[in-house]
């Protein structure tokens, strides 16, 4: 073993450097992951994507259609899970919004029109 007492040198500073660039690409990715993170849609088979909801015990609550054509549904659990989703003419279904905290709430007689 070497006993000598370590000291720095000229190569110690672009190391430092190094590692500061490192340091703030990794905040800077964390900083846009978020951005990322938010345009990422998720969208499949409807069959499939039904399935996937029935096995977290939700059920679909609500279903109507949009102005463009576009069916939407809204998947309801007992625990008060809920999930919104698109379904294309095409079978395609997209994800549109998922949270907790769900409360079907039934329409009186004298609400309903039609």
């Amino acid at each position: 073993m070497d006993d000598r007492e370590f000291t720095p040198g000229w190569w110690v500073i672009p190391a430092l450097a190094l590692e500061a660039v490192a340091l703030g690409a990794s905040l800077l990715a964390c900083a846009v992951e978020p951005a990322k993170a938010q345009a990422t849609v998720v969208c499949g088979v409807y069959e499939d994507m039904a399935a996937a909801l029935r096995r977290h015990g939700e059920a679909p609550v609500f279903r109507g259609l949009d102005a463009r054509g576009i069916v939407v549904e809204a998947w309801a659990s007992a625990a008060g899970d809920w999930t919104w989703i698109s379904v294309g003419a095409d079978g395609r279904a997209c994800l549109v919004a998922a949270g907790e905290a769900a409360e079907v709430i039934a329409l009186q007689p004298e609400e309903r029109q039609g």
